[in-house]
């Protein structure tokens, strides 16, 4: 069986010393019996193990089939270096004393004297030609027994992927540690510092380190590569596994510890993100070239891209759920009739600067820095959409009202800007975090201004304020919110596709203007016409003798005019 395997080797060993000492100085040295003897040996061996293993290999123990591979390896780089093809008895220095019987043959009369003549050449001669010989036929001992295992070794590629699919099933959630490692593969302290993951990641890759290393031992061809194949597929399943540490839903602000399990997610996926190229080329340095270009985990890469995505996610939803009540407290109050001093903050704005610094403060302790600002950046894109969305469901919003929400969002600003620096123990925010903030509060805040405007604003005088790229729709919702009893807005709305409206509006005034002056021109030409009926009525009734009745004057008004007076 091929428990027993291995004893062949020591079995050859002994006989080849045997050898040594009884029949060395029989057998020339030309003829290499030893290494004849070997190959033969490794022949005869190969062939028994395929009988073996084509029988077995599915039953066979795979650490025992390995084993018996990597001491046939062995054995016959041992052979190789001590029968080289380079070193043949054939090419060493002939004998100055040899015999010559060349002549023997013929000179006893043989019956084929030319037949025996050609056998018997030179001594020089038969070292020339034998050397070509052991040239042409030199055993290649490298691979001469160990590639017959190269077809059953599926069975031990399989073995591999249930030991490390076994590591990744002892990797609980409950079980799994959570250790804090250092960045140092940044220059830059900023882009640095120390973050959470599970120990589970670095035991992961150290066992296909292991596997890795195990079989460059004895192949670096297809049964490397299916090892390979057998790393994506635990990698796959890894990052799936991970993703089931999230919480599916977010409907309330998570507590510290569920928000350091997040961020273990976001370290380990990290982790794992850095360190997969590495362990990709330490497997190129071995496996063979015809597989070079099929060997990478951009899939797996991509998968744990989208994993830190959601996880961020995750982080960013569990805090702007904690504003939920103060965002309550700001739309209760009546912004319509709001009739207060301004002078301080509103209630709810406190209740939003101590949320962000309790929720900001374990995401800063367990996320690296860099990890730490993307979720600062895509928090403060939610808040300020959130923000504004928040203002408009005010429904409507006073002169006052919108000069106290002015005051809040500054101090919100404010807020935004410094919270993220004190949770991070006084980390620098980059310039691109500040601008944001600065920009999209400012416009809420010309947003407010012109809702606190005392005199009357129009469409265009909005979009001089707010820009040119705001759509119309948005235009005219802000002047809804204004809480003023006139709707000269109105006439701006429902129009989305024209930006600039205020010219449409003009040319509609002007049309109207010109109606009402030729309305005024027919009246004055009606008026001329009745006056000069009624004068020649007035005519025609003394004419017929009626001189005591007095008709009425006809008084005409001027077009525009207020004034009574006869013409």
């Amino acid at each position: 069986g091929l428990e027993t395997a291995e004893r062949r080797f020591s079995w050859l060993d002994r006989m080849l010393h045997k050898y040594e000492e009884k029949y060395a100085s029989v057998f020339p040295e030309l003829w290499r019996v030893p290494c004849s003897l070997c190959e033969h040996f490794c022949h005869v061996t190969r062939q028994h193990l395929v009988e073996i293993l084509s029988t077995s290999h599915h039953t066979v123990d795979p650490e025992l089939m390995v084993r018996v591979l990597r001491k046939s390896i062995d054995y016959e780089n041992k052979l190789a270096r001590k029968y080289p093809v380079d070193d043949l008895p054939a090419k060493r220095d002939v004998q100055p004393d040899a015999v010559d019987y060349t002549s023997g043959a013929v000179g006893f009369g043989l019956k084929y004297p030319d037949v025996l003549g050609k056998a018997a050449k030179s001594q020089k001669q038969s070292a020339a030609d034998a050397a070509a010989d052991n040239a042409q036929f030199a055993p290649r001992f490298r691979g001469i027994i160990s590639e017959c295992f190269d077809a059953y070794l599926s069975s031990w590629v399989q073995h591999e992927e249930r030991q490390l699919l076994e590591v990744l099933a002892a990797t609980g959630s409950s079980t799994d540690k959570i250790t804090t490692q250092y960045d140092e593969s940044h220059e830059d302290e900023d882009e640095g510092g120390s973050g959470c993951l599970y120990a589970s990641a670095p035991s992961l890759f150290a066992a296909m380190k292991m596997s890795m290393n195990k079989c460059s031992g004895f192949s670096t061809h297809n049964t490397l590569f299916d090892v390979f194949k057998v790393f994506q597929k635990v990698m796959a399943q890894y990052v799936d596994k991970l993703s089931k540490r999230l919480p599916d839903r977010i409907t309330a602000p998570l507590d510290a510890s569920t928000v350091k399990a997040v961020c273990c997610v976001i370290g380990t996926a990290e982790y794992c993100d850095e360190t997969m190229p590495v362990f990709a080329e330490q497997l190129l340095r071995v496996i063979s070239s015809e597989f070079e270009d099929r060997v990478t985990f951009s899939q797996e890469q991509e998968l744990l891209g989208n994993l830190m995505h959601r996880a961020n996610q995750v982080l960013v939803q569990s805090v702007n759920c904690s504003l939920d009540e103060s965002f309550m407290k700001m739309n209760r109050t009546n912004w319509e009739k709001f009739a207060q001093e301004v002078g301080d903050h509103s209630a709810y704005v406190g209740e939003i600067s101590e949320q962000l610094s309790k929720h900001f403060a374990p995401v800063a302790a367990s996320l690296s820095k860099i990890h730490y600002r993307f979720f600062c950046d895509k928090f403060v894109q939610t808040f300020v959409k959130r923000y504004i969305e928040e203002i408009y469901k005010c429904k409507k919003i006073s002169e006052q009202g919108a000069q106290q929400l002015l005051l809040d969002t500054t101090l919100i600003k404010t807020t935004l800007l410094e919270t993220p620096v004190v949770a991070g123990n006084g980390g620098k925010m980059q310039t691109a975090y500040s601008n944001y903030v600065l920009r999209e509060m400012g416009r809420a805040e010309t947003m407010l201004k012109v809702l606190s405007s005392p005199d009357v604003v129009d469409a265009s005088s909005v979009i001089a304020m707010l820009g040119d790229d705001r759509p119309a729709a948005e235009i005219s919702r802000l002047l809804a919110l204004r809480a003023t009893a006139d709707g000269e807005h109105n006439l701006f709305a429902g129009n989305e596709d024209d930006r600039y409206g205020s010219s449409n509006m003009t040319a509609i005034g002007s049309t109207m203007k010109n109606f009402g002056d030729s309305l005024n021109q027919t009246g004055l030409k009606a008026s001329e016409d009745l006056k000069k009926n009624f004068m020649d009525m007035k005519k025609n009734v003394h004419k017929l003798g009626f001189s005591g009745v007095n008709l009425p004057s006809f008084g005409g008004r001027k077009a525009g005019s207020s004034s009574g007076a006869p013409q």
